[in-house]
């Protein structure tokens, strides 16, 4: 019986690479925090990345998710198929993207619900001018006092202002519809 000891050797070198690259391919959980890198695009884009946070948000597209009430600590994950509840704490695996500058994940490969029911994270006050700051991008925020200036922008959108600046706002979660000139205090993750 002929052995080939290069044959076999080879064999054991693809093994042992595919090994290190499994080994090497296992993804490291990253905060959102990491994520968002505190910055306009994100670190992490164009790579898959494993992480977990408070749902804040739900809508046909995707949800919002947070760890906690600080900057840079949301973001918003694109996804059709799975459908947590506001409230849900779910870990997940999925894809860095940028969309028009919005950091989003998206193709989730993983989803698990840790556990229904938290408490959400506290909406970090703003003004209606401070909502446009890169760092609040899918984090849960409120706006106080702020007077419906336009109430049809289109698409559901609507302008307000609390003196500082206007900024606007949707429907994209709630359908409502607001009434010029009226004051109005509103909170929700901001998208855009």
């Amino acid at each position: 019986m002929v052995v080939n000891c290069g044959a076999i050797i080879t064999f054991m070198k693809i093994r042992l690479i595919l090994a290190a690259l499994l080994i090497g391919g296992t993804l490291q959980a990253q905060s959102i925090y990491q994520i968002q890198g505190q910055a306009a695009a994100s670190p992490y884009l164009g790579q898959a990345v494993s992480t977990r946070g408070i749902v804040t948000g739900v809508h046909a597209a995707g949800y919002f998710i947070q760890e906690e009430s600080l900057e840079w600590s949301g973001i918003y994950v694109f996804d059709s198929v799975n459908t947590p509840d506001v409230g849900d704490e779910i870990e997940l695996t999925a894809t860095v993207e940028e969309y028009f500058e919005f950091t989003e994940l998206k193709t989730v490969t993983a989803y698990t619900v840790l556990s229904s029911g938290n408490e959400l994270p506290a909406p970090i006050l703003l003004s209606t001018n401070e909502v446009i700051d890169e760092a609040y991008e899918s984090v849960l925020v409120r706006v106080q006092n702020a007077i419906c200036t336009n109430n049809n922008l289109g698409f559901g959108e609507y302008q307000v202002n609390d003196g500082t600046g206007a900024c606007m706002g949707d429907d994209l979660l709630f359908p409502h519809t607001l009434d010029n000139g009226i004051t109005y205090n509103l909170t929700g993750p901001l998208y855009y």
